[in-house]
């Protein structure tokens, strides 16, 4: 079994990847409101439009170093464009620069963003007071 052939094999882990993805984009997105809440209740202005700006840029900004990242691994590991109607193949090195830039570099960025989760000082008891002082 070749990983880089086309196959019934690739719907289990498409499942698993998806599974994780949506995982992985749960945290953040139910840590956005909670910050836009807490810090209201701190300053009393509310700032989710500038958090929203700022959770966009970030995104953004984000997408687009992966598409860097992506395109340098790709050029380093020899892959060969191509045109309309040209067939290429492409060399050993190329095809594994695609596994590398779909598999092991997406989750050593994955595993490296988990520090910035550490750093996160909001907790559930923070985000439960706030909770209980907006219903008085």
């Amino acid at each position: 079994l070749q990983v880089w052939m086309p196959g019934e094999w690739i719907y289990a882990p498409v499942a698993l990847a998806g599974a994780a993805y949506a995982g992985m984009q749960s945290p953040p997105l139910s840590m956005l409101p909670d910050v836009i809440s807490h810090d209201a209740y701190k300053h009393g202005i509310g700032s989710a439009g500038t958090f929203g700006g700022v959770w966009t840029a970030g995104e953004t900004t984000g997408m687009a170093l992966g598409a860097t990242v992506l395109t340098i691994v790709l050029a380093a590991s020899g892959y060969l464009e191509s045109v309309a109607g040209q067939v290429v193949v492409q060399p050993a090195s190329a095809i594994v620069g695609i596994v590398l830039s779909f598999s092991i570099v997406p989750a050593v960025i994955i595993a490296a963003s988990l520090w910035s989760f550490s750093r996160y000082p909001l907790r559930r008891a923070d985000i439960d007071r706030l909770a209980e002082r907006t219903i008085e």
